[in-house]
């Protein structure tokens, strides 16, 4: 989470996806969503788009564009998919409500 360490591989590129997110499998392993999830990605994602900033600043240039993906963590939560059969697409009618912190607080299975 170092700020300005994309600069160099975003430097003259076109287009820039970032997917990164911190994530983890079960919420026992997360004592602190706030300080363990979510300040990690909102600063990740900071520095990305900081980034790209600097290096259109530098050069001119700016990629033509960003696309941010959110996490397969958005759409469902490990309880849910166990239930799900394999052959069912997402769609935008899924969303995870069980991984909400007060939905899923530390601790919980």
């Amino acid at each position: 989470l170092e700020e300005g360490a994309f600069d160099e591989a975003i430097a003259g590129c076109d287009v820039v996806h970032h997917t990164a997110s911190p994530f983890w499998a079960t919420s026992r392993e997360v004592l602190d969503p706030e300080q363990e999830l979510f300040a990690p990605a909102l600063e990740g994602t900071r520095n990305v788009l900081n980034s790209v900033v600097r290096c259109a600043a530098a050069s001119g240039l700016a990629p033509a564009r960003v696309v941010l993906t959110s996490s397969v963590a958005a759409i469902f939560g490990m309880a849910e998919i166990a239930k799900r059969p394999t052959d069912q697409p997402f769609s935008e009618d899924d969303w995870n409500e069980s991984s909400a912190p007060e939905g899923n607080p530390p601790g919980d299975p």
